[in-house]
């Protein structure tokens, strides 16, 4: 799940954890648009232990999506959440 820093998105996070913890399911969550000092309250509000990646929140990744274009720059956070993707068999 995407959770971004709003307080709906937060608010969405923990609701579908708690479905997740009830159906036997483990929720991996994504951090999008994290700043230095939003950062632990958007922790707080999901399983930490399942945050896969944290995807910091740049200009540039905005206004290249505004666009519908694909990035046209790495970042490690993306290649970390790939990674995990792949591994647990979700992309290939």
């Amino acid at each position: 799940m995407i959770v971004d820093p709003s307080y709906e998105s937060l608010k969405l996070s923990k609701k579908f954890g708690e479905f997740g913890a009830q159906c036997g399911c483990r929720v991996y969550f994504v951090l999008n648009k994290v700043e230095p000092d939003i950062r632990e309250e958007m922790l707080a509000s999901v399983n930490c232990v399942n945050v896969v990646a944290e995807i910091p929140e740049r200009r540039e990744i905005f206004k290249t999506s505004l666009k519908g274009k694909e990035l046209d720059f790495e970042l490690d956070e993306i290649k970390k959440l790939v990674e995990f993707l792949e591994k647990n068999g979700v992309i290939n």
